[in-house]
C-alpha cells in the first residue's frame, strides 16, 4: 500500500524529458541501477486519462501502466537507464549444444543410433560414428518441436520482463547427455538481474512463460497425435506409449489435454505408438505442468506469491506434502502388484517377493529366473525382459545378503548390481515341475528405473 509521497518536483538532472507534474497530485521516485521508477497518484480530473495526459504519455521515454488503489488511480512509470552490454555468445553456444544433445536423444528414441549404456552419447554421439550425420538427423522430428516449446516458454518471460524495463538475461539452455534424463536437456531458465518493482510485474512475468509454452505445445501435440497410430495392446502398457525400435518401452500418463486430444484424433485404442513429435508435445505439456506447481522459484510459486503473498508459504508446503503423498501412493500401488519390493510393469525393474505357491518355492531352492538378464537373489527376482515383466519367484539361499555383500554401494567390483545385471540367461529346473519353455529373445529395454529413482541398465552386447 502506498502511504507517503514526495511532492518535490523532479530535477533536470534526472533526465525527465516529459513534464507530467500538472497531471499528478503526488508522486514518489525510486532510482535503481537499471531504471528509474515513478509511482504517481493521478489527479482525479486526469484519471480517465484525459486527452492531454494521454498525449503527454505518448512521448514518455519508457513504459507505464495503470493501477487502481484505494486512494485513487495510480500511474506507474518506468524510465530505463544505461543498459549493460549483453554477451550473446554463451547463450548461443548453450542453445546449439542443447539442440545437438536433444537431437541425439531423438535419434536414439527413433532407433537410428543403438543404445549401448549410460555413456552412449560419448561413444556414439560424435561425427566419427559410422553414418552419424544421417542417424543423428533422424532425431530432428523430436528435437525441433521440443526446442521450440522451451524457447517460446523462456521468451515469454523475457519479453514481458523487457516490457517492464527490467534487466533480464537471455535464456540459458541446459544440455545433458543421455543421463540422468533421456531427452537430452534439463530445460532452460532466464536470470532476473534486478528487483521486481511490484507484484503485478511478478505476476505478469511468471504467467507469461507457461502461457506461451502451452500455446506452442498444444499444436505440437495435436500434430504428433495425428501422426501416431494405434497398435495391438501388450501386457503392462495402455494409452500413449513410446517405442524403442519395435518394442514398447515408456508408458506416458495422460493430462486432460492429451486424453481429450487422443480420443478425438486416434480414437479409443488401447495402446498408441507415440510419434516423436507427439512425444515432444507431451514433454512440453509436462514441463509446463511442473512449472505451475505453486512452490519455490517455479512459475507457479511466483504467481501464487503475486496474488496471495500471505498464503504463499503455507500453500507451497501443502502442495509439497501433496506431491510427496501422491508419489508415495503411486509407489505403493505399483509395489502391490509384486507383493513387496520394487515396481512392476513396463520399463521398470521388477524386484518382488516370491508370490507363488509353497510347492513352487520349495522346488526352486537353487532356481534361477529364466528371463533374459535376470538372476534370483533370496526370494526376489529382477526381470529385465523388455516384453514380459512378470516377477519370477526363487529362493536362492542367502541371496539378498550375498547381493548386499557383493556391492550395494556402487558399480565397482565383480559382485552386487554389476553381477546381477551382467548375468547370463539361465534356466529354471525343478524335480517336481516341468521345464518351462525358453522365451523368444527380445531387445533389452534402454532404461530400467528402480523405485528409488536410480537408473539400472540391461546387458549389452
Amino acid at each position: 500500500m502506498r502511504e507517503s509521497y514526495s511532492r518535490v518536483l523532479r530535477s533536470s538532472s534526472q533526465g525527465c524529458t516529459v513534464d507530467l507534474t500538472g497531471f499528478l497530485a503526488a508522486w514518489r521516485t525510486t532510482s535503481l541501477p537499471d531504471r528509474e521508477l515513478i509511482d504517481a497518484l493521478v489527479h482525479p480530473v486526469h484519471a480517465g486519462p484525459s486527452p492531454a495526459l494521454a498525449a503527454a504519455l505518448a512521448h514518455w521515454p519508457g513504459s507505464y501502466y495503470w493501477s487502481d488503489e484505494p486512494d485513487g488511480r495510480h500511474l506507474v512509470l518506468t524510465r530505463p537507464l544505461a543498459r549493460r552490454r549483453e554477451r550473446w555468445v554463451p547463450h548461443l553456444v548453450l542453445f546449439l549444444v542443447t539442440l545437438y544433445t536433444i537431437t541425439f536423444a531423438g535419434a536414439v528414441l527413433a532407433g537410428a543410433i543403438p543404445y549401448t549404456g549410460p555413456l552412449v552419447f560419448f561413444t556414439s554421439g560424435h561425427p566419427g560414428y559410422p553414418g552419424f550425420l544421417h542417424a543423428w538427423s533422424r532425431g530432428l522430428p523430436f528435437s525441433l518441436p521440443l526446442m521450440a516449446i522451451l524457447l517460446t516458454h523462456e521468451l515469454g518471460h523475457y519479453v514481458v520482463a523487457r516490457r517492464y524495463q527490467l534487466d533480464v538475461s537471455p535464456p540459458y539452455f541446459v544440455p545433458v547427455p543421455m543421463f540422468p534424463t533421456f531427452i537430452g536437456t534439463m530445460g532452460a531458465f532466464i536470470r532476473l538481474r534486478t528487483i521486481v518493482s511490484d507484484r503485478r510485474q511478478l505476476l505478469d512475468i511468471g504467467v507469461a512463460g507457461p502461457i506461451a509454452g502451452f500455446l506452442v505445445a498444444l499444436p505440437v501435440l495435436v500434430c504428433g497425435l495425428a501422426l501416431s497410430h494405434p497398435v495391438a495392446a501388450e501386457e503392462g502398457f495402455r494409452g500413449l506409449v513410446v517405442f524403442f525400435g519395435d518394442a514398447p518401452q515408456i508408458p506416458l500418463g495422460d493430462s486432460l489435454a492429451s486424453f481429450v486430444l487422443r480420443r478425438l484424433l486416434v480414437g479409443d485404442a488401447a495402446m498408441i505408438n507415440v510419434h516423436p513429435v507427439a512425444f515432444a508435445g507431451w514433454v512440453g505439456m509436462f514441463v509446463t505442468m511442473l512449472n505451475l506447481l505453486p512452490m519455490g522459484q517455479l512459475d507457479g510459486g511466483h504467481i501464487l506469491y503475486a496474488r496471495l503473498p500471505r498464503w504463499h508459504q503455507r500453500a507451497a508446503l501443502g502442495f509439497w506434502l501433496l506431491v510427496v503423498a501422491l508419489g508415495t501412493l503411486w509407489w505403493w500401488s505399483r509395489s502391490a502388484r509384486c507383493g513387496l519390493g520394487g515396481t512392476s510393469g513396463a520399463g521398470s525393474c521388477c524386484c518382488c517377493r516370491a508370490a507363488a505357491s509353497d510347492t513352487l518355492r520349495s522346488s526352486t531352492r537353487s532356481g534361477r529366473c529364466h528371463r533374459r538378464g535376470a538372476r534370483s537373489h533370496g526370494q526376489r527376482c529382477c526381470s529385465l525382459s523388455s516384453r514380459s515383466r512378470r516377477c519370477r519367484s526363487a529362493s536362492d539361499e542367502g541371496g539378498w545378503w550375498r547381493l548386499a555383500k557383493g556391492g550395494w554401494g556402487g558399480w565397482g567390483g565383480s559382485g552386487g548390481w554389476r553381477r546381477l545385471l551382467r548375468s547370463e540367461p539361465t534356466s529354471q529346473t525343478s524335480p517336481n515341475l516341468p521345464r518351462p519353455p525358453e522365451p523368444p529373445a527380445q531387445p533389452a529395454p534402454p532404461y530400467c528405473v528402480t523405485g528409488s529413482g536410480a537408473y539400472l541398465y540391461p546387458n549389452q552386447p
